[in-house]
């Protein structure tokens, strides 16, 4: 089991060795991968994502930023690390790692979209 330290964007791509990151670096952190989420947002809509993911759904852990300056620390990237390898560390990691296998089995479901928009379409008609 390995982790993924993600900017909470829904693209990342690697080219030669260097990761670019996108709109999706989210997504495939939670669909293409077994690895429990850290998330490091940094600006727009990956703090809104890593909110969401990790505060509203409990299937990633936010690296904390530092009231000083609002950076990232060494200490709360290695706390958030911890929370979510650890098993015995906290219930935090068990719940969060529990919560992101729910969602990536919901991500992956074939029928997902169709469901979505079969129910759209009964309730235009009722």
């Amino acid at each position: 089991m390995g982790y993924s330290i993600r900017a909470c964007g829904f693209v990342g791509t690697e080219y030669r060795g260097k990761v670019e990151l996108h709109d999706r670096s989210l997504m495939e952190g939670l669909v293409m991968s077994k690895c429990q989420l850290v998330m490091i947002p940094y600006e727009g809509d990956q703090i809104f994502s890593a909110r969401l993911i990790g505060n509203r759904l409990k299937a990633g852990v936010e690296v904390e930023r530092s009231e000083e300056d609002g950076l990232f620390t060494r200490e709360s990237m290695c706390e958030a690390t911890r929370t979510v390898m650890e098993e015995n560390y906290s219930k935090v990691g068990k719940e969060v790692r529990t919560n992101c296998d729910k969602l990536r089995e919901q991500l992956l479901n074939k029928d997902l979209e169709s469901s979505c928009i079969d129910d759209f379409t009964k309730k235009l008609h009722a």
